[in-house]
């Protein structure tokens, strides 16, 4: 059970950073437009085609941009911090691919349902066999206990039956045997009371333990279901961030070629460079969200390797 908590809060953590790391290039991106804003201000502020007011706005969005690309670096780099951790410092958490995430997930199966070897389900019926297994020598302590007894000696002696004794070393030596043999039978009558109700308690707590593995197959499959329906809100949402990024690129274009020409103001174009920003971000995330659900699918159904085997098949794509 630990090292498949272990193994999903790794690969838990391995996305983090590819979010992360997508993120950062969304605000890279970001800080290179808010400086071509920034340039194409200075320029018609300088020619007398626009106030001033304009060019600050512009070098308050172009620091705004600076200031959030320093926040998610760190945030990257926290995230590697967190993933070496994982690794025991022997990973290298700097060699992350997330291109392997970006591609398209949505031809991926959704999983089979909780295994029947996955660790939780193992980890209670253990503790169910332990609790019959105490039960069952409760039981045996009701019936009498039977001991086999033996002992064989020899002692050393100088006398002999017909009255005589040996020589000067006679009876230095064991040259006389005997042996005894017995069994003996102990039947707890006295202990039954306390054996009953040890026994009535062991039983109880079978009970106990078996309904308990009901609850947790129970609880796997409702994390399984709901893994599923967040997978395919993120297929779907996956499906949509393309056509609102490609949107956003178009109007932050045209905000753009609007003010250049004097048709538009600064806040609108700042505005398409925010949403352009966000839908960047957006579409990145949601590919990465489908990889999420499906971790959360396979860490439900108590095996990675259905969600590893994946990864390789879309890296070797």
């Amino acid at each position: 059970m630990t090292r498949h908590q272990a193994g999903v809060v790794t690969a838990d953590a391995y996305l983090t950073i590819v979010a992360a790391d997508e993120t950062v290039a969304a605000a890279r991106a970001a800080v290179e437009r808010a400086d071509v804003v920034v340039a194409a201000a200075r320029a018609v502020v300088g020619a007398q085609l626009r106030p001033g007011a304009d060019l600050e706005r512009a070098i308050s969005e172009q620091a705004s941009a600076n200031m959030q690309l320093i926040q998610v670096e760190q945030a990257a780099a926290t995230a590697r911090v967190t993933l070496a951790q994982m690794l025991g410092g022997l990973g290298n958490a700097g060699a992350v691919n997330g291109a392997v995430f970006m591609m398209d997930a949505s031809g991926q199966s959704a999983g089979a349902g909780v295994s029947i070897e996955h660790p939780a389900v193992t980890e209670q019926q253990r503790a169910i066999d332990e609790a019959k297994a105490r039960s069952a020598q409760l039981d045996l302590a009701y019936f009498p206990k039977v001991q086999l007894m033996a002992n064989v000696y020899s002692r050393g002696s100088g006398a002999r039956v017909d009255g005589t004794t040996g020589g000067a070393i006679a009876g230095v030596g064991p040259n006389v045997a005997n042996w005894v043999a017995g069994f003996q039978i102990t039947f707890p009558i006295l202990e039954l009371p306390s054996l009953r109700a040890k026994r009535d308690a062991e039983r109880k707590r079978l009970e106990g333990e078996t309904a308990r593995l009901d609850l947790v197959r129970l609880e796997l499959n409702a994390q399984v279901e709901k893994a599923r329906v967040s997978l395919d809100a993120a297929r779907r949402i996956a499906q949509q961030t393309p056509i609102l990024l490609e949107s956003a690129r178009r109007a932050e274009g045209q905000m753009t070629a609007r003010y250049k020409a004097g048709l538009g103001t600064m806040t609108e174009m700042a505005d398409a460079a925010r949403t352009l920003a966000q839908a960047e971000i957006d579409n990145a995330l949601a590919k990465l969200n489908v990889w999420r659900a499906r971790l959360s699918i396979a860490a439900a159904e108590g095996d990675l390797t259905g969600f590893l085997d994946a990864v390789k098949a879309a890296g070797a794509r």
